[in-house]
């Protein structure tokens, strides 16, 4: 995080005067010395999402090039791409110096309230990023409390923005109905059995069917066996379906450090 300002305002020179820039979380590890992983979109009017510069309560204002979510607007569903959100106070911008579930809660009702604003509430998939391993029962229980869901993934990093202790980010997506869907056949509500059974070899899965149709899928899965995951990428469901996989190795958290 010693580089974080002087690659932030490198990185604004690319969205200077842009509306809505891409929503974005920022990490610090130890895998490479820099990294850069993005999901582009085709050019879609009107751009949607949220880009709040003012304080208030409700949440953080954004501070940076950057914006606290990013709308793909497509004919049967929405997703939104959810910004990493840190536990800091909305009305003075101060980071929390609170206890890490002060912290987590904190952070994780940011990500709550962007989602609702943007009105894609459904989280799809969500990673908590913590900097000492031994939060982990602290954000899984705040993330109990909310969601109850296997499609959370805990990744302990060496820093975060502001010194913070947690870190919060995510997808998340709404179906869009018409009004003649009600009369739709039971079929098409079905899962995909070859998709669901592809899975049944991990040690826990989540799949979330995005659409009305299950256009694509979010998928989280855990193993710690390769050979496993090996299949996996290379069987014809992976091929023949839009499927956004994170495939944690070992154990349900990621070690960095």
């Amino acid at each position: 995080m010693s580089n974080f300002a002087k690659v932030n305002k490198f990185y604004g020179t690319f969205f200077k005067d842009i509306y809505l820039p891409p929503s974005r979380i920022c990490i610090e590890t130890e895998v490479e010395s820099i990294q850069l992983s993005c999901i582009v979109l085709k050019h879609i009017q009107p751009k949607t999402g949220i880009h709040i510069r003012s304080r208030s309560y409700w949440g953080p204002q954004n501070i940076g090039p950057y914006s606290q979510s990013i709308v793909n607007t497509q004919s049967s569903y929405k997703t939104a791409t959810l910004s990493g959100q840190i536990p800091l106070i909305p009305a003075t911008m101060d980071i929390s110096n609170k206890s890490i579930a002060f912290d987590s809660a904190l952070s994780l009702q940011h990500l709550v309230r962007v989602k609702n604003l943007v009105n894609v509430k459904q989280l799809a998939s969500v990673v908590c990023f913590i900097t000492d391993e031994s939060y982990v029962p602290i954000v899984r229980s705040c993330w109990t409390d909310l969601e109850n869901k296997g499609n959370l993934v805990i990744v302990t990093v060496r820093g975060l923005p502001r010194g913070a202790k947690v870190e919060w980010g995510g997808l998340s997506f709404e179906d869009i109905t018409g009004i003649y869907d009600n009369f739709a056949s039971d079929s098409e509500d079905e899962s995909d059995d070859d998709s669901v059974s592809q899975f049944d070899n991990f040690d826990e899965s989540c799949i979330c069917q995005v659409g009305k149709k299950g256009e694509f899928s979010v998928v989280t899965l855990f193993t710690s066996d390769s050979d496993v995951l090996k299949v996996c990428l290379h069987s014809k469901v992976i091929d023949n379906s839009y499927v956004i996989q994170r495939i944690i190795l070992k154990s349900r958290v990621i070690i960095y450090q």
